[in-house]
């Protein structure tokens, strides 16, 4: 009997000791895995743009966000990052900048080299933290020092530009080598920048174009680009447009819109390569569409003249009105010229047309002077979507320049431009937001109650009724008679019991009255609309809010 239970004993034991270690193999397998998932897509975010990236993570995360979320809440750094990662674009669950950085700092506080770099990221963008370039140099630092290529690489660029740390060229060369050492392309072509122009290094020409060379064979376009201006220009390197078209071409079928330009150049004029206007309008086409002015003149003009397209007045003024609504002095000249043709273009109702023609009236270019006129026409620009013109009148409206002053249109106007990524926008948005906030927090029961709008209308900031409900309460606390209307609005009162009583009396009277005075047979068709049309009309555009 001894023998019996000693041996039941040594069995347990042993199935324990199997199944302790099928446990840690399975634990084993999933750190591996999501290892690996974090090395792919960190691979795949060097080498291709953002919309890319989410979109393989959509598509990873529909099969792998499972095993991502259990290695996080089992404390893997890496699951830990690639949760914090959908979590900062909105794939699988909502987006959510703030719980992105809360598993950030999880992984970093594992000592996790991707995490303190895409925490040093947060706080260098603003997003889920308050911007911070200090603290990017700080965390950024912590994974250079791990050898994180990318952190690295940025380190050196913070120091070499005094960014976030006191300026020191030669420690910027110290890191920016270290990201040279891992073959990292764009370090390779920081480098020989400074070799080009001396910093933190003595000049020195030929190292110059040895890194920029090293950098251009990794297939980095900029390296690529500023490789095709020296053969082009004979600058530092014997001149062969042959070789600089070569380079050209290289950038541009990556998408470089400087390189595309210089490429439709060469072909313009025939210069290292045979002249082929049509082949030159196709890549000038492709850098006026990534919105490059230089580009969007030129095809202007090509259509203007019919050179390798056919002629087309609409066409021109259309990529003229894009070139001059960023400033480019040439194409505003060229349109001042034809302000005729533009007006007929802007009444067919093209909305950068109707742009820049308000931009002509505001500046008195090729016409009179006049803020209202102008004001028309971007109203009309802004109803169709135009960024440019909604900045304009969010900007008008709030300064109060030829119309009313009113600062909620104002800020309708530049949310809407701030959500097409309009960069002023965004910055104006951002200055009044922060204003407001800092009025509200010393009391002022107006900037209070701009504060509640903001937050109401997610505006500068994330929507957030229960935030929008608290300012207005502050201000409304102080009279401020707009909050509580605000405040009603949002919470109306409940409806009495006599109310509703009375409501359904005069419902009553209101349908005996209309059967003692409508008289139909029952055998006639009613050809009537439905009452709850009666009276509608067609939809118009209204200047929001």
């Amino acid at each position: 009997m001894p023998n019996q239970i000693a041996y039941q004993c040594l069995f347990l034991f042993l199935i324990s000791l199997i199944l302790t270690g099928a446990a840690h193999s399975a634990d084993d397998n999933l750190t591996e895995a999501v290892k690996q998932d974090l090395r792919a897509h960190n691979e795949f975010a060097e080498k291709n743009d953002k919309d890319a990236v989410k979109k393989r993570l959509e598509t990873e995360g529909i099969t792998r966000f499972a095993d991502w979320k259990m290695a996080a809440e089992s404390g893997i750094p890496e699951g830990q990052v690639l949760l914090a990662i959908c979590y900062h674009y909105g794939i699988i669950v909502p987006k959510d900048v703030e719980e992105s950085v809360k598993w950030l700092r999880k992984a970093v506080e594992q000592d996790n080299a991707d995490a303190q770099y895409r925490l040093g990221a947060c706080y260098f963008d603003g997003v889920g933290v308050p911007e911070d370039k200090s603290e990017t140099g700080k965390w950024w630092r912590k994974a250079a020092e791990q050898g994180h290529v990318a952190a690295q690489r940025n380190l050196g660029a913070f120091y070499l530009n005094g960014v976030g740390v006191p300026k020191n060229a030669e420690e910027g060369i110290k890191w920016t080598r270290k990201a040279v050492e891992q073959g990292d392309a764009i370090a390779q072509n920081n480098l020989g920048k400074c070799y080009c122009e001396g910093i933190g290094v003595p000049q020195d020409k030929v190292e110059a174009i040895k890194w920029l060379r090293k950098s251009a064979e990794q297939g980095y376009a900029p390296a690529q680009r500023a490789l095709a201006h020296r053969y082009y220009n004979g600058t530092d390197v014997p001149e062969d447009k042959k070789e600089a078209v070569q380079w050209w071409r290289k950038a541009a079928e990556q998408g470089n819109a400087e390189s595309q330009f210089m490429l439709a150049e060469c072909y313009f004029n025939g210069t290292g390569v045979p002249e082929d206007k049509v082949e030159a309008v196709k890549w000038v086409r492709k850098a006026a569409e990534q919105g490059l002015a230089e580009a969007q003149y030129n095809l202007g003009l090509c259509y203007f003249e019919g050179t390798g397209v056919p002629q087309a007045e609409n066409e021109a003024i259309k990529w003229l009105c894009k070139s001059a609504g960023q400033g480019h002095v040439e194409a505003k000249q060229r349109l001042a010229e034809i302000v005729d043709l533009i007006r007929k273009a802007a009444e067919q109702g093209n909305a950068d047309v109707m742009f820049l023609l308000g931009c002509f009236y505001a500046e008195g270019v090729g016409t009179s002077k006049s803020d209202s006129e102008a004001i028309q026409w971007w109203h009309r620009a802004a109803e169709q979507g135009n960024a440019e013109a909604q900045y304009n009148l969010g900007i008008y409206y709030f300064n109060g320049t030829g119309i009313g002053e009113d600062v909620t249109v104002a800020m309708e106007w530049l949310n809407n431009a701030a959500k097409q990524k309009h960069a002023k926008a965004q910055q104006a948005l951002a200055e009044m937001v922060r204003q407001a906030r800092e009025a509200a927090g010393q009391g002022d029961a107006e900037a209070q109650h701009m504060l509640g709008l903001f937050y109401l209308d997610g505006i500068g900031v994330d929507e957030d009724r229960a935030e929008a409900i608290e300012w207005f309460s502050k201000a409304a606390e102080q009279g401020y008679d707009r909050s509580r209307q605000a405040l009603h609005a949002l919470n109306p009162p409940p409806r009495t019991l006599e109310a509703m009583l009375k409501e359904m009396e005069e419902r009553r009277t209101q349908i005996e009255t209309r059967a003692t005075t409508t008289t139909r047979s029952p055998t006639t068709r009613d050809t009537r609309g439905s009452a709850l049309f009666n009276g509608l009309s067609s939809p118009s555009m209204t200047v929001p809010r």
